[in-house]
């Protein structure tokens, strides 16, 4: 299902009725601080060159903090899908070169080492 018109708008009067953001925070943050006022909306499905089909979608709620860091090229986010676990990284401090603002991972090492463990 494709987010239309009612669903949008639906997402946003969840957001004034208090989400908070799903991504991962200093532990000295508060509540308020924490408070969603956007979301992150992602669309997978397949795209052959002549018709995308959108299949499953994620809607993830941040906050102001967040959704800034997300628009400057100093942070990166790593996000799972398997469990929503989510990872800032630093660029500056990076050992690798990144390009890109969000990697959607199908685990991360949390879910990873679950899986080692069944």
């Amino acid at each position: 299902m494709i987010m239309d018109f009612v669903d949008k708008l639906h997402a946003k009067i969840e957001l004034a009725g208090g989400l908070s953001c799903a991504l991962k925070h200093h532990p000295d943050d508060s509540k308020a601080e924490m408070q969603a006022v956007d979301f992150i909306y992602q669309g997978w499905g397949t795209d052959d060159g002549l018709v995308a089909e959108i299949k499953r979608e994620t809607l993830i709620p941040v906050c102001a903090t967040c959704a800034k860091s997300l628009t400057n090229n100093e942070w990166a986010l790593q996000f799972c899908m398997n469990c929503a676990n989510s990872k800032w990284i630093w660029k500056l401090y990076s050992e690798r070169c990144i390009e890109w603002k969000i990697q959607w991972t199908p685990y991360c090492p949390k879910c990873h080492e679950s899986f080692r463990t069944r």
